[in-house]
């Protein structure tokens, strides 16, 4: 069932009426089309280009104000969370109406073909709508689809907006130790940030090398966008190599039919060991198939395990790629590190035949192979 989100940062009516016949698209840019062109291919890391006061300023106004009116639906997958209207191509509202018009128009895309040295863009109009609320996001991927060749953002954020709220297009270079003349190149790392600001167009040429997201809000009101494709000769795109397999361990040893889980009680809250508990949460498991358990760890453990986890600091490392996860992780297989024995014991006892037993106990699953890591997540991280 969709929601229906208020617009919220934005929505202040211009009070001058324009005529049916002002121009919406700033002369500005209009007449700097190859200037336009240079500053669009020289970009880094990849073709894209920022135009500050695209629309007449009354008419941006106007626009805001109209789309606040419209019903916005949440959207929310593992890659992306915020809300949207509906298609936009066939809207008959005045203002969408005129700026989807001059978009799709033919002057405006034989301009932009002209900026982005991309021929033959269509007229078939791919436009909405999206608002990005507090904790709004969208993580990293190409927008590589048939046929889109650039992507488009028009900002209508509040004046005030900084890059501090969130909600910024970030743009990633690609993995130099990647790619390949039979593969596709990985995203690397956030190189450079396009911060939302009123009246601002974003755009760059779709490839398989336009990496990008947009970052998470931090704010409470309405990051307010129109977005959209232009289509045209669809390009071929090779596949990406295939990753190394996970370094799932051997089959676990069940552990002795007459063990108690004792071994468990150092480091476990000993009331989740209680039979009864377990019973509880197995219930819960089955019906959920999920559940949270609070102060899972003894605190004189959890303790040393913060410490150490404070005193690794410097040695924890990124990884990735980017369109499948991002987090850091401590690589304890690969040399010693001071101060990670805590860690270590904590990833032995993950692994342990009784804890894996005790898995057993409250999933009701038959668990044959482990993999246990030390990961550490940041505002913006996945997996």
């Amino acid at each position: 069932v969709g929601r229906k989100r208020e617009a919220g940062g934005g929505g202040v009516a211009s009070k001058r009426q324009k005529t049916e016949d002002t121009p919406i698209f700033s002369r500005h840019h209009a007449d700097k089309a190859q200037e336009l062109s240079k500053k669009f291919h020289a970009a880094a890391p990849f073709p894209h280009l920022k135009l500050d006061g695209f629309l007449d300023p009354d008419f941006a106004l106007a626009l805001r104000d109209e789309l606040a009116h419209r019903e916005f639906q949440i959207k929310s997958t593992d890659l992306f969370h915020f809300f949207q209207t509906k298609d936009l191509a066939t809207a008959t509202s005045p203002c969408v109406t005129k700026l989807r018009e001059m978009l799709y128009g033919l002057e405006f895309r034989s301009w932009l073909s002209t900026v982005t040295g991309i021929p033959n863009l269509r007229d078939t109009a791919d436009i909405s709508s999206a608002i990005y609320h507090d904790a709004s996001y969208l993580l990293c991927h190409d927008d590589h689809l048939e046929g889109r060749r650039v992507a488009f953002i028009l900002y209508l954020v509040d004046e005030d907006w900084s890059e501090s709220d969130g909600g910024s297009l970030a743009l990633f270079d690609t993995d130099t130790s990647s790619g390949s003349e039979t593969q596709r190149p990985l995203p690397g790392t956030v190189v450079k940030k396009l911060v939302p600001s009123f009246n601002s167009l974003s755009f760059f040429a779709v490839s398989e090398k336009s990496f990008h997201e947009v970052t998470e809000v931090t704010v409470d009101r309405g990051r307010m966008s129109v977005s959209g494709w232009f289509y045209g000769d669809p390009l071929q795109y090779l596949d990406y190599g295939a990753e190394k397999p996970m370094p799932w361990a051997a089959p676990i040893a069940p552990s002795p039919a007459s063990s108690s889980l004792s071994s468990l009680s150092q480091w476990i809250n000993p009331t989740y060991l209680e039979p009864s508990a377990q019973e509880k949460i197995k219930e819960n498991m089955l019906e959920e198939s999920t559940i949270e358990l609070e102060d899972f760890f003894q605190p004189e453990k959890y303790n040393l395990l913060v410490e150490a986890i404070e005193k690794t600091a410097s040695k924890w490392r990124r990884v990735g790629p980017a369109i499948k996860r991002r987090h850091s992780a401590l690589a304890l297989s690969d040399q010693p590190i001071e101060g990670a024995e805590p860690i270590r014991d904590v990833l032995a006892l993950l692994s342990s035949a009784d804890f894996t037993a005790f898995l057993r106990n409250v999933t009701s699953l038959d668990l044959e192979k482990q993999l246990s890591e030390a990961e550490q997540y940041s505002t913006g991280d996945y997996k």
